[in-house]
């Protein structure tokens, strides 16, 4: 029946535009952001199994800095998937007992100042001053996850008295841009799969190499879908070459056993059908 193959050629077509259409569109259009501001920590959720320079950028404030950390991830092969960056501000004040002395000399006398607490040290003569400032500060920072599965972070900056009294530092401002967890993207990667394959003619094993899945990571049971599978069909009564133009996972269907087990159409120059396969 030509115009049944035909229809359903067109139909395969068809998902397959709607479907490389999605994609395209995913990627020109980028991750969906969510940003949430509490207290004073701005955490930037992205949808990405991991964040890069160009996702994180927009959202901090030492861009070198923070692009400088990401290409040494990256270089080291790293996936990140958080980053924290938190700025802070000290402003403080001391007083004391300023000491004078009139040091005599042969032709004049030589004014001397100095000041001293656990920040500061202070010395002046005449027209001329040195200081030396001393500071210890410690950041505490946690990061995890929240009820709803969400990444969290929570800074808190203290500088350290003399007495190892902690003062907490205030007008700090943390941004956080995190890795959505679970969410889907573009994974391409050599993946074997191999199957079983049944046209109006006859049945098959069917051998295809699965090369780009979208899903939520590289694990074949975390793929959603995949397209434009090539295929060797190996029938009963021919051997040739096809396409599986759209894999659904069906292991992500709930209330069944399997993990891993992808239904396609088939599709070849010479006929159409149905497969199922298995990643290996």
């Amino acid at each position: 029946m030509p115009w049944l193959y035909k229809g359903v050629i067109g139909a395969c077509l068809l998902a397959l535009l709607v479907v490389a259409g999605f994609g395209v569109y995913s990627w020109f259009k980028g991750p969906k952001v969510e940003i949430v501001v509490k207290d004073n920590v701005k955490t930037v959720y992205v949808d990405r199994p991991v964040i890069t320079t160009k996702e994180v950028i927009k959202y901090v404030t030492d861009r070198a800095e923070v692009e400088k950390v990401l290409m040494e991830n990256a270089y080291l092969q790293n996936q990140v998937v958080t980053l924290n960056e938190t700025i802070a501000q000290l402003k403080t004040s001391g007083s004391g007992k300023v000491i004078y002395r009139d040091v005599p000399g042969p032709t004049k006398v030589v004014h001397e100042t100095e000041f001293k607490d656990w920040r500061l040290h202070f010395l002046a003569q005449d027209e001329s001053a040195t200081y030396t400032l001393t500071q210890s500060f410690e950041a505490i920072a946690t990061a995890g996850r929240d009820k709803e599965g969400k990444p969290f972070s929570s800074v808190k900056l203290f500088e350290i008295g003399p007495a190892g009294e902690r003062f907490p530092m205030t007008n700090t401002q943390t941004t956080v841009v995190a890795a959505t967890p679970g969410g889907k993207g573009w994974f391409p990667g050599v993946n074997i799969q191999a199957g079983a394959g049944i046209t109006t003619d006859q049945g098959a094993v069917v051998v295809g190499v699965r090369w780009l899945t979208r899903g939520y990571s590289k694990a074949a049971e975390d793929g959603v879908y995949s397209i434009l599978t090539p295929v060797a069909f190996i029938g009963s009564k021919d051997k040739e070459v096809g396409i599986l133009p759209i894999s659904l996972n069906l292991g992500r269907l709930p209330h069944q056993p399997f993990k891993d087990l992808w239904l396609s159409p088939y599709v070849s120059s010479k006929r159409v059908g149905v497969a199922i396969l298995a990643t290996f």
